[in-house]
C-alpha cells in the first residue's frame, strides 16, 4: 500500500494567506500510484472540483499544486485535498487547510481642501479608523494621471496623514478633476484601496504682446 500526502506549502504560506497572491503546494507519494487534486469550497458548500487538469486559473501537476484565489472570499476557510487511487481504489485523502485574510477595514480618507489652485493650493490626505489583525498598518497615497495605468506616489509610510501636497492639475475633461487613492495595507500585505477626488485648476495667464 501507498501513501501520498501534501508535504508542504512552498509559496503564500502564511497563517492566513493572500488573496493576491497564488498558493503553491508539493505532494509526496504520487510516483507509482494515481492522484488527484481537489478543492473544498468551504464547509458550507462541500464543493469538490477535479483539479487535476490545468486552466486558465489552476497550473497542475502530479506533484505540484497552484492556486489562483482570485475568486475567494476574505477570512474564509477552505481545504485543498489530494486524493491517491492504487489499482482503482481509493486509498487516502490528504488535507490542507488555511485562511484567507482580510484587508483593513472600517476607515475612511478625505483630502482636504476639495479645491484648490495647482502649485499653489498646500493638499493633504488624512485617513482614520482603519482597523485590522494584523498590525502595523501601511499607507500608500497616489495620484492618478490621464491613463488609469499612469500612477504617481505621492506619500508612503505608517503616518495616516500626508505633509502639504502641491497637487497637478486635474482633467479639464472632467471640470478639472484629479484622482487620487489610497491603499491601506496590513502587515502581511493584504490591502484596501480607497478613491479621492481633488478639483484642481490650473491659472492660465494672458499675456499680452505690444506691437
Amino acid at each position: 500500500m501507498y501513501y501520498s500526502n501534501i508535504d508542504r506549502c512552498i509559496e503564500n504560506c502564511l497563517p492566513k494567506i493572500l488573496i493576491t497572491k497564488p498558493i503553491k503546494l508539493v505532494a509526496g507519494g504520487c510516483e507509482n500510484q494515481s492522484c488527484k487534486w481537489y478543492q473544498n469550497f468551504g464547509a458550507d458548500r462541500r464543493i469538490r472540483r477535479d483539479l487535476k487538469k490545468p486552466s486558465r486559473e489552476r497550473q497542475n501537476s502530479i506533484d505540484n499544486f497552484i492556486l489562483n484565489p482570485i475568486d475567494f472570499q476574505f477570512n474564509h476557510t477552505y481545504t485543498v485535498m489530494l486524493q491517491a487511487q492504487n489499482s482503482g481504489q481509493v486509498e487516502e485523502f490528504a488535507k490542507y487547510t488555511f485562511v484567507t485574510d482580510s484587508p483593513p477595514t472600517r476607515g475612511l480618507c478625505v483630502v482636504s481642501p476639495e479645491r484648490g489652485t495647482a502649485i499653489e493650493t498646500e493638499f493633504q490626505i488624512v485617513c482614520s479608523g482603519w482597523m485590522d489583525e494584523e498590525m502595523p498598518l501601511w499607507f500608500e497615497f497616489y495620484s492618478e494621471g490621464e491613463e488609469p495605468s499612469q500612477e504617481t506616489i505621492l506619500a508612503y509610510g505608517t503616518s495616516v496623514f500626508t505633509s502639504a501636497l502641491h497637487l497637478p492639475p486635474g482633467d479639464e475633461r472632467r471640470n478639472n478633476t484629479l484622482q487620487l487613492f489610497v491603499k491601506v495595507f496590513d502587515a502581511t500585505g493584504a490591502f484596501q484601496k480607497v478613491s479621492l477626488f481633488a478639483q484642481v485648476i490650473i491659472i492660465k495667464l494672458n499675456v499680452d504682446n505690444d506691437e
